[in-house]
């Protein structure tokens, strides 16, 4: 895992995201919703409990190949990724994405999805990421 997200921050340095400044207010999920354009998923949020699970079962090869932990992480990120630029990119105009990565798997997956909007290749997009 430790490897995994050392490698991540590593791919972020090379592509020079800039670290964001602390944020001083938390927006939930249902005010980003409705602060936005109406275009939000409204599908199903695994819980945390199933999401250990699936995570748990696409280790073990439970159904499926066997996956690691690092392919589980760059897959989630680069997913959520192409979500972003296809739904969010320019269409709307957004010039900044700040990425919010924390200290476990989920930041690992967040610094993937860094790179992959920094890579993009939106004209003018700054990606910045902040460790909460």
């Amino acid at each position: 895992v430790a490897a995994a997200t050392a490698q991540a921050s590593a791919q972020a340095s090379a592509t020079r995201i800039e670290r964001a400044r602390p944020v001083r207010r938390r927006v939930t999920a249902a005010t980003a919703m409705a602060m936005g354009d109406g275009s939000a998923y409204r599908g199903r949020f695994l819980s945390a409990q199933e999401a250990y699970a699936l995570d748990q079962d696409l280790l073990a090869g439970v159904g499926c190949e066997k996956q690691s932990l690092e392919a589980l992480m760059r897959r989630a990120g680069a997913q959520a990724g192409r979500v972003v630029v296809e739904r969010a990119g320019e269409a709307l105009g957004h010039k900044m994405f700040c990425v919010l990565c924390g200290p476990g798997n989920n930041g690992g997956d967040g610094l993937v999805l860094a790179v992959t909007l920094a890579r993009a290749a939106l004209e003018g997009v700054n990606v910045k990421v902040w460790y909460p």
